[in-house]
């Protein structure tokens, strides 16, 4: 992840849509701020790094752990829905704000079923 080289440093065909180790790479670092966010001690925070990178790269991990109980049990171990809503939801407007202020707005709005499922555990306000 180089935020540090632009755009037309990379030479064609370099970086493909379907890069799997980029694509995995951008997965974790989100999935791992949703973690730190919903989880962390306040002793640092996490920033989305792949909010360089097209936000196509980290929806399948969003997507997946709206979708699939075990793994947010296992992600997420003890922590209420409506805490992890809030984790991913924080961390999709942090990205979205980096990805327009720093990198040529990347990321534009969470994947329809994380937004449905975001917001139908949110808690009450």
């Amino acid at each position: 992840m180089r935020p540090d080289i632009s755009d037309d440093q990379i030479g064609p065909g370099e970086l493909t849509d379907h890069d799997i180790a980029l694509n995995s790479l951008c997965q974790f670092d989100i999935a791992y701020c949703f973690v730190v966010a919903a989880m962390g001690t306040h002793h640092a925070s996490a920033y989305p790094s792949s909010a360089a990178f097209d936000e196509d790269r980290a929806k399948p991990i969003a997507q997946r752990v709206v979708t699939d109980a075990d793994l947010r049990r296992r992600m997420f171990p003890g922590v209420p829905d409506a805490q992890i809503a809030t984790a991913i939801q924080q961390m999709y407007e942090l990205a979205i704000r980096e990805s327009a202020t720093n990198y040529g707005s990347r990321w534009w709005a969470m994947p329809p079923s994380v937004d449905q499922w975001v917001t139908h555990n949110l808690p009450p306000r």
